[in-house]
């Protein structure tokens, strides 16, 4: 199957759908940050892959850099599934919080009612610093190629 090319100047920009109604062209970004909000680790994925199927790889990701999972993971609510809970607590993660449930109960993402929602307030945060990175740094155009 050949490649669909989107743009004339730039023959490596993706289509990204986004919840199946908003369409943009460019590249989809995975980032990772730690307790101080600084940026960790990021990714830029070819094409449009589903979230979810980001998740775990992002994991090891993290594993091989820093030789160890982090002790707790909060993450958008689109990486959410059991699998991906499955796993992540298989790698040694103690608590794994997704924005949006998607049928997961609190009690097996994290180890109590207040830890799940510090979390979530840790991720809404991270939403701030993304949109620093958007208004102030520019990353709403991502020049780089794939």
């Amino acid at each position: 199957m050949s490649e669909k090319v989107v743009s004339l100047f730039e023959p490596h920009t993706d289509i990204i759908v986004k919840d199946n109604r908003d369409v943009y062209f460019g590249h989809k970004l995975n980032l990772t940050s730690g307790k101080s909000g600084m940026i960790l680790d990021i990714v830029v994925e070819p094409g449009n892959p589903a979230d979810s199927e980001q998740f775990l790889p992002m994991i090891e990701n993290h594993i091989e850099t820093y030789g160890c999972p982090p002790r707790q993971i909060a993450a958008d609510g689109s990486y959410a599934s059991k699998d991906n809970l499955g796993k992540a607590k298989k790698e040694g993660i103690k608590d794994v919080v997704f924005h949006k449930k998607r049928g997961l109960e609190t009690k097996d993402m994290a180890k109590s009612d207040w830890v799940y929602n510090q979390l979530k307030n840790f991720r809404a945060g991270i939403e701030s610093n993304i949109s620093g990175l958007k208004r102030v740094y520019g990353l709403r155009r991502f020049l780089s190629k794939v």
